[in-house]
């Protein structure tokens, strides 16, 4: 059973929900209202989230599934973002829609993200990247570890076809109603063999401590 919350949500770190309370200071500071500084807050909460979705203005989205945390969706007046998580609360999925028209989205990023055993280390993390006309790139990064050092290598990607992108629209959200947002079955290319590779970089980096 999914619970839609409008609050904020950590993504790194100890990754778990704010406070209402403190919701509401990053709204004011986002959107430059003083919500926070009201003494009943009764309420203000979803009040101020519903006067910035009509406003197009930043406000946040966690969506549980079965008491966990499972969808983070943060608007903003230029795109809306979806952070998919996994049963650590990390990202392992995530969509960037962009507005094409006014009441009208379309996907233009979409990142898959595999994390070095229990920790917020990524391992790989793919990226596809759409535009309207059915164009696509790709780029994959990989990680790998010797001792305290890491290796991360980039490919870069370009399609020499075009791709149907029709389902990467959607149309923008009535306030509360999500479920178009985070659809799984989005484009997701798999075609690599018509792929050509345009760069290929790798480096080493090691921690500062």
């Amino acid at each position: 059973m999914k619970e839609i919350l409008y609050r904020n949500y950590r993504l790194y770190g100890n990754h778990e929900l704010e406070t209402e309370t403190n919701t509401l200071y990053q709204l004011d500071g986002q959107n430059k209202t003083r919500y926070s500084r009201r003494k009943n807050k009764d309420g203000l909460l979803l009040e101020a989230s519903r006067l910035a979705h009509e406003q197009r203005k930043v406000y946040w989205v966690t969506i549980l599934e079965d008491g966990k945390a499972k969808y983070y969706i943060t608007f903003t007046s230029v795109f809306i973002s979806v952070d998919f998580l996994d049963d650590k609360g990390r990202t392992v999925k995530s969509y960037q829609f962009d507005k094409v028209e006014p009441n009208k989205l379309m996907v233009t990023f979409m990142n898959l993200y595999e994390y070095h055993d229990d920790s917020d280390d990524l391992d790989v993390d793919l990226l596809y990247s759409y535009k309207a006309d059915g164009s696509f790139a790709h780029v994959e990064r990989f990680t790998t570890r010797k001792g305290m050092e890491r290796r991360v290598e980039q490919i870069d990607y370009k399609a020499h076809s075009k791709v149907d992108i029709s389902d990467n629209f959607a149309a923008y959200p009535e306030f509360g109603h999500y479920d178009e947002l985070i659809r799984e079955d989005r484009v997701l290319f798999t075609d690599y063999q018509s792929l050509e590779c345009t760069k290929k970089t790798s480096t080493w980096q090691t921690p500062d401590y």
